[in-house]
């Protein structure tokens, strides 16, 4: 195991930075645990003349435990059920960790969250 990878997992299997979830595939039914972390910083969007800030949740999770997130995929974390709306995409550097920007919490299967990936 690399120094990058073991330190990774030493991230993603600490208490106070990452979180348990579930992830449900939308086409096979399969569910997995999985760790995020989760951060959330405000989205400045531009329409028009307009700015309109927006919360935002984005999730960082490990390529390890989710090899192949897709869209229409639910990521529960705790009591809220989060639907990937948007394709996912890998960090650059070393592609093991998933980044995913989620939406507000929905009810599974009413849409209104997206993912992006990184790798671990």
């Amino acid at each position: 195991m690399s120094f990058f990878a073991a330190a990774m997992d030493r991230i993603f299997t600490h208490a106070s930075m990452a979180a348990p979830a579930l992830w449900i595939s939308a086409t096979t039914s399969e569910e997995r645990p999985i760790r995020i972390i989760r951060r959330a910083p405000d989205r400045i969007t531009e329409f028009g003349a307009g700015r309109f800030v927006s919360d935002t949740t984005v999730v960082d999770g490990r390529v390890a435990d989710l090899p192949a997130p897709r869209p229409g995929d639910v990521i529960v974390i705790g009591a809220d059920s989060h639907v990937i709306q948007g394709e996912p995409l890998r960090d650059r550097e070393r592609r093991k960790r998933w980044f995913s920007p989620l939406g507000t919490p929905v009810a599974v299967g009413s849409g209104g969250s997206g993912w992006r990936s990184i790798a671990a």
